[in-house]
């Protein structure tokens, strides 16, 4: 997500899908929240704050079915692994 999007934009995504302020720092708050939720909340959050902003995009359309698909492949890799 950071590679994609920068890592102050994906931080956010993350504290917004904690439930906390996202200033896009990631400080020890952050750290405490997100070690402090289940883990399956946090990946079904965080695939829902990319999913969003990806539909901002202009280009979403065009992209939209791949961009959706390997979210979800992702959601369910890191729930369920191989």
């Amino acid at each position: 997500f950071a590679v994609n999007s920068g890592v102050k934009v994906a931080v956010q995504a993350v504290q917004r899908a904690a439930g906390i302020l996202s200033d896009g720092i990631f400080g020890p708050n952050t750290l405490k929240v997100l070690q402090s939720l289940p883990a399956a909340d946090l990946v079904i959050g965080l695939q829902a704050e990319r999913i969003l902003l990806m539909a901002s995009l202009s280009t979403f359309p065009r992209f939209a079915r791949g961009w959706v698909k390997r979210v979800i492949s992702t959601a369910v890799e890191a729930l369920h692994g191989n």
